[in-house]
């Protein structure tokens, strides 16, 4: 008999690998799809709550100050205060108007309607004169003091809201950017997406200018919103949901739309009212 030889074993002998079948291929693919479509999905989520979660916006609390009358009839689109008075920009077709209204009692002291085939936008001041948006016109109007027609100017797209920060006419147009106007030749001179953390912010309303800072409202929304102009991020919201009841808001299509903001600088408050609203309320932010 031979006898072994010392050292390594001898190598086994390899056993054939088993083919990898189509379906376990298919199988293992599918794995991998699906994990990706969760993580991506995953991601989907947590962006989405991110977004609109508000965790970056303060919510600011309010006292009523005084509660006054205001014209039920009146569908406010624009609203400010100028020595002791409010000026609103009332809309709809064959109501629009630009009015004077004593402020303690809502009385009309002067009015300057618009032709029928106007529907009144934004409102705001520039030294003595009103500017007033139209909707789809394209056209908006100057008055002087006396809420007398001084001269037109023109602009593209729909006119929504308008507010003056002491350089631009500030405009917004339904879409989620607002649009710095030169108050004289109306010429563009910036455009300033807006944001809810990564939403963007469309149908932004009237609004107004406060120490650098924009109070907006939102269509058909109960929040007034504070935005950063350097930024164009919301950095605040006010809950105005129960601000008038039920019963007393008009249910009608728009009609009953939180609308309208004006600050007083003497005393610190907002005036705040909606379309057709019978009260108007003076808040004091906390």
């Amino acid at each position: 008999m031979a006898k072994a030889k010392r050292g390594f074993p001898p190598a086994a002998t390899p056993t054939p690998a088993k083919e990898t079948s189509l379906m376990e291929r298919l199988r293992y693919r599918w794995h991998l799809v699906a994990t990706f479509l969760l993580i991506v999905v995953g991601s989907a989520i947590i962006w989405a709550m991110t977004s609109f979660s508000g965790l970056e916006v303060e919510d600011l609390n309010y006292e009523v100050v005084a509660v006054y009358p205001h014209d039920p009839g009146a569908f406010t689109q624009g609203l400010l205060y100028h020595d002791g008075a409010l000026y609103e920009s009332t809309g709809q077709y064959g109501e629009s108007s630009i009015r004077k209204v004593e402020l303690k009692t809502g009385k009309v002291l002067e009015i300057t309607p618009l032709a029928d085939s106007f529907f009144a936008e934004g409102l705001t001041m520039v030294g003595d004169q009103f500017y007033q948006l139209t909707w789809k016109s394209g056209v908006g109007f100057v008055y002087n003091i006396s809420l007398q027609p001084v001269r037109q100017f023109e602009y593209d797209g729909e006119g929504w809201g308008l507010v003056y920060d002491g350089r631009y006419l500030i405009m917004s147009d339904k879409s989620a950017t607002l649009r710095f106007h030169d108050p004289e030749t109306m010429r563009l001179e910036r455009n300033l997406p807006i944001k809810y953390g990564q939403s963007a912010v469309p149908e932004i309303n009237e609004m107004e200018y406060v120490e650098g800072q924009l109070f907006v409202n939102v269509w058909k929304r109960d929040y007034i919103y504070r935005i950063d102009l350097n930024s164009g991020q919301v950095t605040g919201r006010i809950n105005l949901g129960n601000l008038l009841s039920l019963e007393e808001r008009p249910q009608q299509s728009d009609d009953g739309s939180l609308n309208g903001i004006a600050y007083n600088p003497e005393s610190g408050t907002f005036y705040v009212t909606g379309k057709r609203w019978p009260k108007l309320f003076e808040i004091r932010l906390k």
